[in-house]
């Protein structure tokens, strides 16, 4: 399926298909667009992602920090988000802040959930945090043993148990 040419949605032409500057009537280039080519781009696209890059807009490449100062949130705390590949985004979105390294936080990303079972949300509390949960509220001292476990890796400040939106989960903070 990876490697199969998808139907590119018309807002998306423009910047997947290039045509021929001699035969502009030639259509779309020789080169298909594959899956892999949209998923971040739709991905990007999520309420989610927005509403995170806004609240960190005063940490990313080209902010302009007055502007930045005005939008940015301290006290954020985004959705719960099962899709790896968009936590992975978000977290990649903030970049390294203090000790919150991203590319480390991915890596425990994809080795810490092989079920996929386990929501994660990713927020701001004056530096990046994330809270870790499964929609039951069970096996939430799992999670924690797993994140203790990994300590070393993510180099956290604070972790402890929460009560998020009525549901119990780890909580992951780093200054």
């Amino acid at each position: 399926m990876a490697d199969k040419p998808v139907r590119v949605q018309k807002h998306e032409r423009s910047q997947y298909v290039r045509r021929d500057p001699y035969y502009p009537r030639s259509g779309p280039a020789v080169s298909p667009v594959l899956p892999g080519d949209l998923r971040e781009s739709r991905l990007k696209a999520t309420k989610e992602y927005k509403a995170l890059a806004r609240a960190y807009a005063d940490t990313g490449p080209g902010a302009e920090r007055e502007q930045a100062y005005k939008i940015r949130n301290l006290d954020f705390h985004g959705s719960w988000v099962k899709d790896k590949e968009l936590t992975k985004l978000m977290v990649d979105r903030i970049g390294p802040y203090n000790n919150f390294d991203p590319d480390k936080i991915k890596f425990f990303i994809d080795k810490f959930d092989p079920f996929n079972q386990v929501e994660i949300r990713v927020g701001r509390e004056g530096s990046p945090a994330m809270y870790f949960r499964t929609p039951s509220g069970v096996g939430v001292s799992q999670i924690h043993a797993m994140i203790e476990k990994h300590a070393m890796l993510l180099d956290y400040d604070e972790m402890d148990y929460v009560n998020a939106d009525g549901v119990d989960g780890v909580r992951v903070w780093w200054d």
